[in-house]
């Protein structure tokens, strides 16, 4: 992994790469970062001082997902840090920049820590040694190496390791349409359920003593006007008498 050093400015941080002599910028991707603002990517500046080059990424007020992601993990934490990389990556590949520049490393994703807003850094360099990126094995690793808040309902977690180890071919725009499902509307019909809840129960009390109220023996009295009949069955046989 590359070296990346903080830097402050003012009410500023910065985290700032030195271009090294046998590094090759891909200077179509540099333009296309320092001259756009692209949603899911840190904002990123180019500079240079004598003979020494940077590119320096905005992460003020944003922490690191490594830390971010420390103790128990909640879903609005897990799924918008997911959101916000699906965003990123689909995001770089509107712009021709090569998802293999990004820095899936969590020391180097930043959030904010009230807004769960998630960012990349892309650094548009190449030494040759370049990791082809594999998008489902980074989320499984973090599924597995994350602890969840167990005081919350963590069938999304299941549904996501399912998906993942499932799927034959990982699609970025599905896991993302996946993660906003969980994110949104899930949590939506949890609430649902919780509010619901407790009516069924009412309504099955209810149903009980309905089923209980109903007395069969008042429909045998007939039988008792059935007995009369067989009083003149005997008389009938006291006449040959």
């Amino acid at each position: 992994m590359r070296e990346l050093n903080y830097e402050n400015q003012g009410t500023n941080t910065y985290l700032v790469y030195e271009i090294k002599d046998t590094d090759v910028v891909d200077s179509m991707s540099l333009g296309m970062l320092t001259n756009n603002r692209i949603d899911g990517l840190a904002q990123t500046i180019f500079t240079q001082m004598d003979n020494s080059k940077y590119i320096k990424f905005n992460v003020s007020a944003k922490v690191s997902v490594a830390q971010f992601f420390l103790g128990a993990v909640n879903r609005k934490r897990l799924l918008s840090v997911f959101k916000g990389i699906a965003d990123a990556i689909l995001a770089s590949e509107d712009y021709m920049l090569d998802v293999n520049s990004m820095l899936l490393d969590l020391d180097y994703i930043f959030t904010d820590v009230s807004s769960c807003e998630t960012v990349l850094l892309c650094l548009p360099i190449s030494d040759g040694a370049n990791a082809v990126c594999d998008m489902k094995n980074f989320f499984r690793n973090i599924m597995f190496s994350t602890q969840f808040d167990q005081t919350e309902n963590c069938d999304y977690v299941a549904r996501l390791i399912n998906y993942l180890n499932s799927t034959p071919t990982f699609s970025m725009a599905d896991f993302r349409e996946l993660v906003i499902s969980l994110l949104n509307g899930e949590s939506a019909q949890v609430l649902e359920r919780q509010q619901v809840a407790p009516q069924p129960q009412a309504e099955v009390q209810q149903s009980k003593p309905e089923v209980s109220v109903k007395e069969v023996p008042p429909v045998q009295q007939p039988q008792t006007v059935v007995q009369p009949q067989v009083v003149p069955h005997s008389q009938v046989i006291e006449q040959p008498k």
